[in-house]
């Protein structure tokens, strides 16, 4: 399933049934836009009965970064993702070429 955040900030995703076990969330590979949240399973009992919240990654250009949310609350996950200003796109770019 693929969903675009709103101005919010927020992506709604409907699961039908039966629902699966688990769920990944995969952001989007954009330039604008940097993952800081580790790729990770979720279970989906657990998203339901109390939301869950991404492990933030440990990545240069998600230092520092703030978040209006680090509570998820039932059926919710939360996921952060760092839109990238001009500079941050340039050195992105930079360390993705000279460190793979």
């Amino acid at each position: 399933m693929l969903q675009k955040t709103g101005t919010d900030g927020v992506a709604v995703f409907r699961v039908s049934t039966p629902l699966p076990p688990s769920l990944w969330v995969l952001p989007a590979h954009s330039l604008a836009d940097y993952a800081c949240t580790k790729m990770q399973q979720f279970e989906t009992p657990e998203v339901l009965r109390q939301g869950v919240v991404g492990d933030p990654a440990d990545f240069p250009l998600c230092r520092n970064y703030t978040s209006a949310s680090t509570t998820a609350h039932p059926g919710e996950v939360v996921v952060y993702i760092r839109r990238l200003n001009p500079w941050l796109r340039f050195r992105r770019f930079l360390h993705e070429a000279f460190n793979g």
